[in-house]
C-alpha cells in the first residue's frame, strides 16, 4: 500500500521525485526481507511497481501515447551492473528506480549451539565468520 499511495502523492510532480521518494522504500523492504525466501515475491512486488509506475505516466502525459512513454523513460539501460530496456530512468537527471529483484539473497547462518564467543577455544570461528560475514556492516 505504501508505494501506491507515494506514487498518488506524487501526481503533479515530475518523474524525479517520485524516483527519489520510491527508492529508499524499495531498498528498505528489499534488504527487510532479503534474508528469506524472497525471490519470487521481490519480482511479483517489481510487476506491481512497473503498474503503478506506469499509470503514473499515462496520467502524468495523457495525450501522449505508449510509444512515446516508452522512448522516454524507458531507454536502454546500463549501469555496469544491470542492462535492461524496462527500467524508469528520469530523463533530466539519470536518475534511475531500483528493482526489488537486485537485492541478492543473503542467508543468515546460525552459530552452532554449543559456541560461545567468550570461549577462548573458539576465537578462530569468530573470526572467520566475522570475515565472510562482514557485508552485513558496510
Amino acid at each position: 500500500m505504501k508505494i501506491d499511495d507515494i506514487c498518488k502523492s506524487c501526481y503533479g510532480n515530475n518523474v524525479g521525485v517520485l524516483i527519489r521518494r520510491l527508492n529508499p522504500v524499495i531498498r528498505g523492504t528489499a534488504n527487510y526481507w532479503r534474508h528469506v525466501v524472497s525471490k519470487k515475491v521481490f519480482c511479483a512486488m517489481d510487476d506491481y511497481i512497473w503498474n503503478k509506475i506506469y499509470k503514473f505516466l499515462r496520467r502524468l502525459h495523457g495525450n501522449k501515447g505508449k510509444k512515446w512513454i516508452k522512448q522516454r523513460y524507458f531507454p536502454y539501460f546500463n549501469n555496469g551492473r544491470y542492462t535492461g530496456n524496462w527500467i524508469l530512468t528520469d530523463p533530466l537527471t539519470g536518475d534511475y528506480l531500483i528493482k526489488m529483484k537486485w537485492t541478492p539473497i543473503r542467508r543468515h547462518i546460525m552459530i552452532k549451539h554449543d559456541y560461545s564467543p567468550y570461549d577462548k577455544d573458539k576465537t578462530d570461528y569468530f573470526d572467520m565468520r566475522d570475515r565472510r560475514y562482514s557485508y552485513f556492516t558496510g
